[in-house]
């Protein structure tokens, strides 16, 4: 049955995943319990499990944390956004080269793959990552990365799952979902 966690402060902020949760205090401060076998609480050194919630670094500036599966995204009041955990695929987001990919990225490590403007969401699935851009919450562009199973890239490409990851669309860096003319 639901019990009350005893946590002091206030939150602004909560997001779980297959395992880890994460949470932002009112202060901006970026705190996380849960399992950290993949590296998706970003607590550098820890291996294993977080029993009680443990700040994440010093700064106190974040906005959204979001827990997708294996890996977790923080996005900060100047629009970064922030991610770390299970890195098969690149799917983390740090664009990097084919032969040299990290499977975990064990820290809160800075996007910069992203320059279209402020990050103001990020959703997503064991596949996909989508990163709504923006300013005062108006999505101005979507983008996405990822395996583009079922069509969740969004851009006319997709294939129907029927089996294997072997062969399907897949995109290791943003593109830009076809959004409908004048959505608003």
């Amino acid at each position: 049955t639901p019990q009350k966690l005893a946590l002091e402060g206030k939150w602004k902020d909560i997001s779980t995943g297959e395992n880890q949760v994460l949470a932002i205090k009112e202060d901006g401060t970026l705190w996380g319990w849960g399992s950290n076998q993949r590296k998706a609480l970003g607590i550098k050194g820890s291996k294993g499990i977080v029993k009680t919630p443990t700040q994440i670094g010093t700064d106190t500036d974040w906005v959204k944390v979001k827990c997708i599966t294996s890996r977790s995204y923080a996005i900060k009041s100047d629009g970064s956004l922030w991610a770390c955990g299970d890195n098969a695929n690149n799917m983390v987001g740090l664009n990097q080269p084919a032969d040299s990919i990290d499977n975990f990225v064990e820290e809160f490590t800075k996007i910069t793959m992203l320059t279209q403007g402020k990050v103001i969401d990020v959703s997503g699935c064991l596949n996909s990552t989508i990163v709504s851009i923006g300013e005062n919450e108006e999505i101005t562009g979507v983008y996405a990365w990822g395996f583009n199973i079922d069509g969740a890239l969004g851009d006319g490409n997709g294939k129907l799952f029927t089996g294997p990851l072997t062969g399907f669309p897949f995109h290791s860096t943003p593109i830009k979902v076809n959004l409908p003319e004048n959505l608003k």
